[in-house]
């Protein structure tokens, strides 16, 4: 059936859609290889999915935490105010015992709860936790001591 769907509307937005149902299933069903393709082939179709990406994340988040960290910096790219895909980041880094990148991921999210905008330019140096101007997050790693 998905298969149809795909066939039907290849490069359609409905197509990533049906990529990221049946990429669920193949995770359910314990196919975590097929379900990676299924969201590689989605994001081939629309890069922008904030969803898409955001739920290829909860799939990675305890395997691959740094893979799953960029998927959650691309979806929150791609809808900055989307707080489920704040929260599920959040949760991901308190379950992996970085209880400090959770409290600042939280406090991003609600910044942009607030209405802040996560657009803003840096003007000073960047910390672990916040997203440079092209919007990509800087991860404590990515910091270089002086």
């Amino acid at each position: 059936l998905f298969q149809e769907g795909i066939w039907a509307n290849p490069v359609a937005r409905d197509a990533v859609r049906i990529w990221q149902a049946w990429g669920v299933l193949e995770a359910r069903e314990g196919e975590i290889e097929k379900a990676r393709r299924c969201f590689r082939s989605g994001i081939d179709v629309d890069g922008t999915s904030a969803t898409l990406y955001s739920t290829w994340a909860n799939l990675e988040s305890e395997a691959n935490p740094a893979f799953a960290r960029s998927l959650f910096q691309n979806a929150l790219k791609y809808d900055p105010t989307n707080i489920r895909i704040w929260r599920a980041f959040e949760a991901m880094e308190i379950q992996r015992g970085n209880l400090a990148a959770g409290k600042k991921i939280r406090e991003r999210s609600d910044f942009v709860a607030s209405g802040g905008s996560e657009n803003r330019v840096q003007v000073m140096k960047p910390q672990a936790g916040d997203f440079t101007a092209r919007g990509a997050w800087v991860d404590g790693d990515d910091l270089v001591a002086d």
